[in-house]
């Protein structure tokens, strides 16, 4: 089973064993890395002479999930600087826990920093180093390939380690010990960050996220577009199509204290779709809808996107956890094959109806459907081959971000290389 981000753990693993988070190691990564240091860590405790220190969020302070068992909960950000006036957002993701039993019996989220979130391991990526390549990890990170639209980007890369896709502002009590969900409080201490740091706006913002973090980059985008007016942004969330259960939304969804964009929160007083809203009662495609929608004029359009393999197994994984939450057992969520099909369905329900609903308005949406079954891209060397239906994953980006005029839905089917065990379907 191919699962891009346990290729990642692997490479967490072998970092782990030669390198530390020291900047200053004289490790064999370091030179392995090359001699460009493209990444700095941002410790919001003391960056900018302690301009932050004091900083909170809803009365709390960015942390992790100081779940049981972690040896840190302290949260620290990446920035690299380029050459050209534009700048990445980006989300990582790492899973999502919103019950006793996925957050602290069987959790199924990173709960604290990752080994390779670090400068030096950073640095392996971008530079390409053995490790990096051996476990095909680069994607818009490789910053040595001429065809990767990003390299010249300024970048800011936002850890996920709270388990509420960024959007929480909540110490959740749970039966097993207390999580801090604070993803949100996280973000907001970044966003501090580049209101300083950017006081020129980027000419191009480029916002996006893996797994749980898609779904961070898109209900923080109100936030971003708000500090950032006159900059043109576009957005892709990979690997995070919104197939959830009701019950995820009602029973889980409360524990995070959902920090939702309304006009308050964001600064933006036109934007008022999420005032007064109940999101424990809407679908991700209502989400995106209304944030496309209310971006998009008719003197600007802003360009979104969803990428997705066509049997994406962490997805299909998800929703058996969501379906299943109370399992005895963790291997019970491991056998997601029944609910494959109903995954698969619902995931063409969710991209048609956002790509209906926003064809109505002057905003643009569109998704990339791949063959297979591996879970996000963006951290893929398989970034730059990646094709479906004859139309290669670069080229869509390229038109997503509006370096040509090419911007469309692409959908494998129906050579979407079903994996051998996804059962037959109706």
């Amino acid at each position: 089973m191919k699962i891009r981000l346990l290729i990642l753990f692997i490479l967490t693993l072998a970092l782990a064993s030669c390198t530390s988070s020291d900047s200053d190691s004289d490790s064999d990564e370091t030179s392995d890395a090359g001699t460009t240091a493209y990444w700095n860590e941002i410790d919001w405790t003391t960056a900018d002479s302690g301009a932050y220190a004091s900083f909170t969020h809803e009365g709390l302070q960015p942390s992790c999930s100081n779940a049981s068992g972690t040896t840190s909960a302290d949260f620290k950000f990446f920035s690299k600087t380029g050459s050209a006036n534009n700048l990445v957002v980006y989300f990582q993701g790492g899973g999502a826990c919103w019950h006793n039993n996925n957050c602290n019996t069987f959790p199924t989220n990173t709960q604290e920093l990752e080994y390779f979130e670090n400068e030096t391991a950073l640095d392996v990526i971008s530079n390409q180093g053995d490790l990096a390549v051996s476990n095909n990890i680069g994607g818009i990170f490789d910053f040595t390939n001429a065809d990767n639209p990003f390299k010249d980007w300024d970048f800011v890369y936002i850890p996920y380690c709270t388990g509420d896709l960024h959007w929480g502002a909540k110490d959740n009590a749970y039966s097993g010990g207390t999580i801090r969900h604070r993803g949100h409080v996280n973000f907001q201490v970044v966003l501090e960050w580049l209101k300083a740091h950017y006081t020129t706006a980027p000419d191009k913002i480029f916002v996006t996220g893996i797994s749980g973090g898609a779904y961070g980059s898109v209900f923080n985008f109100p936030y971003l577009k708000a500090s950032f007016p006159d900059s043109r942004f576009s957005l892709l969330g990979d690997a995070g199509v919104g197939v959830v259960t009701d019950s995820f939304k009602t029973d889980g969804l409360p524990n995070w204290n959902i920090q939702v964009p309304t006009s308050t929160r964001t600064g933006d007083s036109s934007f008022t779709y999420f005032d007064g809203k109940d999101v424990t009662t809407m679908d991700l495609s209502e989400i995106y809808s209304a944030v496309a929608d209310h971006y998009n004029t008719s003197s600007e359009t802003i360009n979104f996107g969803q990428y997705t393999t066509d049997w994406d197994n962490n997805q299909a994984y998800f929703y058996q956890v969501m379906l299943d939450i109370t399992a005895d057992s963790n291997s019970d969520w491991e056998s997601y094959e029944d609910v494959w099909c109903d995954w698969n369905s619902k995931m063409r329900q969710n991209l048609t109806s956002i790509e209906a609903s926003t064809d109505a308005s002057v905003s643009s949406f569109e998704y990339y459907i791949a063959p297979g079954e591996a879970h996000t891209i963006l951290m893929s060397t398989d970034f730059y081959t990646e094709t479906s239906d004859g139309t290669t994953l670069l080229s869509w980006i390229n038109g997503l971000i509006g370096e040509s005029s090419v911007f469309e839905s692409v959908d494998c089917d129906p050579n979407c290389d079903k994996p051998t065990d996804a059962p037959t379907c109706n």
